[in-house]
């Protein structure tokens, strides 16, 4: 399958009082999850952020199935911490102290340790480079449709074109998966996970 392009989410952050020493002008910071084997994230992650200083409420928001993300109106001269907690199986609890600087919209990285204590209870996620499904073309041509459409940010055309590529292959489990990102950034956490549910009973293999 060709290379998908990236889509990302975003968050709108309050300024609080974690980002005090900031100058005040914002900044989006873009970024991407990388497995311990240093392999990009073919899942959706999500992320913890807090403010240096430990003042700031945690905010949470999630990774595209691809594990990358983006967060936006960060102080520029700010620092922030970005902190995925263990999925039990495949890395552990892993956080990131990020420096916000002034002028730039920074590219950052968050690399996930390997897990060497007990592994916990398993939370499952979707991994789409486990798939192995055999697509019409027409659902496949609406499902790469609709990730041009996430890319350029219009979530209405690409719930639209995800849901007909559902409609035409109902089991297409990238598509649901990707439809469960748009919820998440839609603010529907429960259409989200019913649809990841849904994908996982599709396809065992989509479960780590």
């Amino acid at each position: 399958m060709r290379k998908l392009l990236v889509s990302f989410l975003f968050l709108t952050l309050c300024c609080g009082t974690a980002a005090a020493q900031g100058s005040g002008n914002k900044a989006d910071v873009r970024g991407q999850v990388f497995l311990p084997d240093g392999s990009p994230a073919q899942l959706v992650v999500r992320i913890q952020l807090t403010g240096e200083d430990g003042q700031r409420p945690p905010q949470y928001f999630y990774t595209d199935s691809k594990g990358a993300f983006g967060v936006r109106d960060l102080l520029q001269g700010a620092r922030y911490i970005f902190a995925v907690e263990s999925d039990g199986k495949n890395w552990a609890a892993t956080s990131e102290l990020v420096f916000v600087p002034q002028g730039m919209e920074p590219f950052i990285t968050i690399h996930l340790r390997p897990l060497l204590s007990s592994p916990l209870p398993d939370r499952p996620s979707i991994s789409a480079m486990e798939l192995n499904q055999i697509v019409p073309a027409t659902a496949k041509r609406e499902y790469e449709y609709a990730v041009a459409s996430l890319a350029a940010g219009d979530l209405a055309r690409a719930s639209k074109q995800l849901q007909h590529a559902i409609q035409l292959f109902p089991d297409f489990v990238e598509a649901r998966s990707e439809l469960a990102v748009v919820r998440m950034r839609q603010g529907d956490l429960a259409a989200a996970e019913t649809l990841l549910r849904r994908a996982l009973e599709i396809n065992g293999a989509a479960v780590r």
